[in-house]
C-alpha cells in the first residue's frame, strides 16, 4: 500500500500540460493531460508523442501536423530551431 501511495504522490507532483486534441476514431475533441517532460523530449528530438483518447480507450502517435499544432499551442519558441524556424534561442 505504502509503495501504491508514493507513486501516486510522485504522479502528482510531476508537472502537467493540457492540449486540445482530436480522437482520431470519432473525431471527438478533448483535453488531454501530458507530463511536461515528454511532451517537451519529443518536441526537442523532432519524435512524435504517444497521445491517448479515453472515448475509445484508444492510443495512438501523433502526426507530423498534430505534433506542429501541440508547438503552436504552446507557444514554444525553444522548440523552433528544432525544425528549421530560426535561430536557436540564446540565454541570458
Amino acid at each position: 500500500m505504502f509503495i501504491l501511495n508514493r507513486r501516486i504522490d510522485q504522479a502528482m507532483n510531476e508537472p502537467t500540460i493540457r492540449f486540445p486534441a482530436t480522437c482520431p476514431q470519432c473525431g471527438m475533441e478533448y483535453l488531454g493531460e501530458y507530463p511536461i517532460a515528454e511532451v517537451a523530449a519529443a518536441l526537442l528530438r523532432g519524435g512524435r508523442l504517444r497521445l491517448y483518447a479515453s472515448c475509445h480507450e484508444y492510443h495512438w502517435s501523433a502526426s507530423e501536423r498534430e505534433m506542429e499544432q501541440i508547438r503552436e499551442y504552446l507557444g514554444a519558441p525553444l522548440f523552433e530551431h528544432q525544425r528549421g524556424f530560426g535561430p536557436r534561442p540564446t540565454r541570458g
